[in-house]
């Protein structure tokens, strides 16, 4: 990226437009910007990085506040950015959200954005800033610290710890997805170790609902939780209950064939005797269905005559419709006749008009001209007033003009005496910025680790609170598994008497049928109901599942405990004091920085001070300029003014006289009455035409309908004639007279009865049917077989089947709880070893992903590989580095790893070749970190263009930091600029060293005034 131009209007401390044409530079690319503090300079990077970013250079500024503060609701904030990349050329236009002119006073303006690239225009804020980050390969965070450096922020990159810098070599190397890889592996290992721990407590819960399986051998594996020969019991037991089960099973089904036997006997039986009955009812009702009968056959005779009936009447009432519509057709007819004779008439009357059409339009076309004559004389007469007043008002100016001219020459003689007066130290304000960055860089160290030690208060406080609410969880689970195993007792001992609860005598028993209950079973006293044991089986889950959770969360906590005290290189006990240290250090640190920033806003005012001044005098000089140039401009307009009455007098009175025998107001009278008459003529004529027309084509429409209709009533006539023929007939067929509706029935009735009659014809056959079959079925039972003796055979097979029920019940039970048993401890025995060798295996491979092995020297995987790209720029800014120390110093990465458990990898040390000994980069001088933090930068500048094909980085801008270097450093470190700008390169300098204004000639010169600030490029 390579600026090409910049345009900013009400931004920051610039009211009125500015224009910064890079372009002018031409082949000097390394250009200063300069200026007096707080003139305006920073703003330039800002509006840059506010064009391609949607944001500032600084962290401080707020994009919503860029409005310049001089500037009113009349002008709107704006910033056109147009830059260079790959030969193609770009142009962002940008505005924040603001107060600004509306109908009716102020109105609020959201942000806007176009962004022009390739002949398409983007005006959307989230696609404009995707498409311009995509097209710069380069995210905010990356622009930040490869092509423009804020003030203040030269160290973050260098004196940054391992976390620091990880985050910001993540953004730019795009290790997302190894981080994403490592928190994939701890979540892993987590629910494993989660998973393992529910399945020891499911286990338990297991092995207690084996309780009502009474065997010896199954007991001892219980009371040693061996899940393995617990299974192996069980599989025994199993196998025992269902040869117990099928021996049950062939004998009730034994019976409970005999007594299928018994139950189709005593149904066909039953079936006889009910169609006996129904037969004799059959034969009681014959002579009603025969009645039926001829009724039916009297109504559909009846039915045909009066269909041909209604065939000739619907004849009838067509003929009267149609002889109806001919009638009203013809009077239609007349109507129309009459109206086309007075419409010719009016037409002819029409047509007289439309032939002077020609003469009428030549004598408006004259009287057009004769009122356009008299408005241009209305308007010169109009504008020899307005220029008049003009000239009154030149003139009153002019005076003013001169009397303010010689107020700001007294006034610039004044204000050289003041500025000779006045010096101010700067040396001082630099002095005091870099000691309160330092300060800052400890206070967010002190912040930090006091934040860690409030956390792990709070987590031992959990910890606690965790392990108690635990030892209450196991208590009420094994409360709640004993509770349950007495209740489930009580309750398979209660069920005969639950099921004599409800008999009632002389109702049959729901088991054996019986009427008679002389001996009914006891329920026992206390014991639950089938609700009631299902509530305390949920309960008990609630409380194992309880129990688990509990049991997982201390082991969360302390997990966490453990980390905090790596991280913190202390043991959790001693956390309380040490929070105390903490606090107390950065209080102090705090007050130490306010003193600071006490200091700095004096030393900023008295500089404010002495800037205003040199503003004021300069503005002085610009308006004396000013001023001048308006008495020239104010004299030329008098001359012109004068010129232009003279013609103006001279043009009015030759109109005037041209005029003079017209009169305006009869001439416009005229002109309006005339196009009336040519509009209504031109309308009139073609309407009344086709009007005509179309009369006669009704009329020609509707002669052709009366022809039709007398067709049709003709038609009609006869088939009357043939309908009330065929009517007769079937009146002679049927062999009835006129009044043979009286035989007729409401067609819901007739449907009724004639249902009636085949449904009674089709019930006597099928009851005769079934006798005879039923008669077959009884041939083959024995002779001696009665009703009383199949219901005293099968009262007593009832009893039989009851019992060999209860005990088939009882074994199927105990077959359920052996097989579910033996299913949920197998499953969950499998689990838990699966989940416990997962974890193992899951838990150590996160371990050494996530840098907290010491195997691995607590470095993570993404680390690593950060590293390695870390090296590359290492390489690449020690060449800088090298050129700007005069071959002292050397970057090299950290080897010995830090104290405590915290980040490690990316820590950097400087090589002194004048001691041979290496130390940390915090140990330099304000000078030597700032050179060693514009290496640094350069170096991650080249490294990103080597890795990332698409990035191409024309530019760097530096704001401020060249105050720190003596004469020597700052040739060195100027050579390196140059060097990159030979290369192609521009780089933009913010600085107050003076040497610096006259090692680079071109210049970004900014002043400001009252008014606000103004910059201009100077080659």
């Amino acid at each position: 990226m390579r600026p090409l131009k910049l345009e900013i209007t009400a931004f920051g401390p610039y009211k009125d437009k500015t224009i910064l044409d890079f372009t002018l530079f031409k082949n000097q690319s390394l250009f200063l910007v300069s200026g007096p503090t707080g003139a305006g300079k920073t703003t330039i990077f800002d509006a840059i990085a506010y064009a391609l970013y949607d944001n500032a250079n600084g962290d401080s500024r707020n994009k919503d506040t860029f409005k310049s503060d001089f500037a009113s609701d009349l002008h709107l904030c704006e910033v056109v950015f147009t830059f260079e990349l790959n030969g193609k050329e770009y142009r962002i236009e940008r505005s924040p959200q603001q107060m600004g002119p509306g109908k009716r006073g102020s109105k609020k303006y959201e942000s806007r954005v176009a962004f022009y690239q390739e002949g398409k225009v983007t005006t959307k804020i989230k696609d404009a800033n995707q498409e311009i980050e995509q097209l710069l390969s380069l995210t905010y965070p990356q622009f930040k610290q490869i092509v423009m450096l804020p003030q203040g922020e030269f160290k973050k990159l260098l004196e940054s710890d391992s976390r620091d810098k990880e985050q910001i070599f993540r953004n730019i190397f795009h290790t997302e997805d190894i981080l994403a890889f490592q928190e994939n592996l701890k979540r892993q290992a987590a629910a494993l170790n989660k998973t393992a721990e529910h399945a020891r407590v499911e286990l338990a819960s297991s092995f207690s609902y084996l309780a009502d399986l009474q065997d010896e051998t199954l007991d001892k594996a219980k009371e040693q939780e061996d899940a393995e020969a617990a299974m192996a019991r069980l599989k025994n037991i199993q196998n025992e209950l269902i040869q117990k089960e099928g021996s049950l099973k062939a004998d009730f089904l034994e019976k409970q064939t005999k007594l299928k036997e018994i139950e189709n006997q005593q149904n066909e039986i039953e079936k006889y005797l009910q169609l006996k009955k129904e037969q004799e009812c059959l034969e009681a009702d014959s002579a009603h269905y025969h009645q039926l009968a001829l009724q039916v056959l009297a109504f559909e005779k009846a039915q045909i005559c009066l269909e041909a009936k209604q065939r000739f009447q619907k004849e009838k009432d067509a003929l009267t419709q149609l002889e109806e519509r001919l009638a009203m057709e013809q009077e239609q007819q007349g109507s129309l006749v009459t109206e086309l004779a007075a419409k010719n008439e009016t037409f002819e009357a029409l047509a007289a008009d439309f032939t002077l059409l020609p003469e009428w339009r030549k004598t408006e076309k004259q009287r057009f001209a004769q009122k356009e004559q008299f408005e241009k004389l209305h308007n010169q007469l109009a504008e020899r007033q307005e220029i008049e007043e003009l000239q009154k008002q030149t003139e009153s100016c002019l005076e003013l003009v001169a009397t303010q001219l010689t107020a700001q020459r007294e006034q610039q003689v004044s204000i050289q005496k003041q500025v000779e007066e006045n010096l101010h130290a700067q040396k001082e304000l630099a002095l005091q910025k870099e000691r309160y960055a330092n300060g800052q860089q400890e206070c967010q160290k002190l912040e930090r680790r006091w934040n860690d030690l409030e956390n792990l208060t709070n987590v031992l406080l959990q910890h606690q609170q965790a392990v108690e609410e635990m030892y209450q969880a196991q208590t009420q689970a094994e409360r709640n598994n004993q509770d349950l195993m007495q209740k489930r007792i009580l309750y398979y001992n209660n069920l005969a008497g639950m099921l004599a609860h409800d008999l009632v005598d002389g109702e049959p028993c729901p088991v054996c049928g019986a009427l008679e209950h002389p001996q009914v079973a006891i329920s026992i006293e206390g014991a639950p109901t089938q609700v009631e044991l299902e509530e305390l089986q949920n309960q008990n889950d609630e409380a194992q599942r309880h129990f688990a959770e509990s049991s997982s969360l201390v082991g969360s906590l302390q997990k966490q405990i453990s980390q905090l005290e790596d991280i913190l290189s202390l043991e959790a006990k001693d956390a309380a004091s040490e929070q105390e240290k903490a606090v107390a250090a950065w209080k102090e640190k705090a007050e130490s920085q306010t003193r600071i920033q006490t200091a700095i806003t004096e030393l900023e005012q008295q500089l404010e001070q002495q800037d205003a001044l040199f503003q004021t005098q300069k503005e002085v000089k610009e308006a004396e300029r000013e001023y001048e140039l308006q008495q020239r401009e104010l004299q030329t307009k008098l001359g012109t003014y004068q010129t232009t009455v003279e013609t103006l007098t001279s043009q009015i009175a030759t109109l005037e006289e041209e005029l003079a025998p017209l009169d305006f107001e009869e001439i416009q009278e005229e002109l309006l009455a005339l196009s009336n008459r040519i509009a209504e003529t031109e309308q009139a004529h073609p309407l009344a035409k086709a009007e005509i027309d179309a009369l006669e084509k009704s009329l020609a429409a509707k002669t052709s309908t009366l022809q039709s209709l007398t067709e049709q009533i003709e038609e009609t006539n006869k088939r009357i004639d043939d309908a009330l023929l065929d009517f007769k007939n079937q009146l002679k067929k049927a062999q009835l007279e006129e009044d043979f509706e009286a035989s007729l029935l409401p067609e819901e009735e007739a449907v009724k009865v004639r249902e009636e009659c085949t449904t009674y014809q089709d019930a006597v056959k099928m009851n005769q049917k079934n006798v005879e079959d039923q008669q077959d079925v009884l041939a083959h039972f024995a002779a001696d077989i009665t009703s009383e003796n199949l219901a005293e055979e099968k009262a007593l097979v009832i009893q039989q089947l009851i019992k060999l029920e209860e005990s088939l019940n009882q074994t199927r039970m105990q077959i359920q709880i052996a097989e579910r048993g033996h299913l949920s401890i197998q499953s969950i025995y499998q689990k838990l070893s699966t989940s416990l060798t997962k974890y193992q295996r899951v838990q150590k491979l996160s371990e050494i992903a996530n840098g907290t092995s010491k195997e691995t020297g607590r470095m993570s995987f993404e680390r690593y590989v950060l590293a390695i790209y870390y090296e590359e720029i290492v390489r690449a800014a020690n060449v800088r580095l090298q050129q700007m120390t005069a071959d002292r110093y050397l970057l090299i990465r950290a080897e010995e790893p830090g104290k405590g458990a915290g980040a490690k990898g990316l820590e950097l040390d400087v090589f002194d070749h004048y001691t041979g000994q290496s130390r940390s980069v915090k140990t330099l001088s304000g000078g030597e970190s700032f050179k060693a933090s514009l290496a640094l930068a350069l170096g991650l500048s080249d490294v990103m263009q080597q890795q990332s094909g698409g990035t191409q980085i024309d530019t760097l801008f530096i704001d401020e930091g060249f105050g720190t270097l003596d004469s020597e450093s700052l040739d060195h470190a100027i050579q390196t600029l140059v060097e990159l700008n030979a290369r192609g390169r521009m780089v933009g300098v913010i600085s107050h060293v003076e040497e610096l204004k006259m090692r680079i000639p071109a210049h970004i010169r900014v002043s400001h005034s009252p008014q606000g600030s103004h910059a201009e490029i100077k080659v």
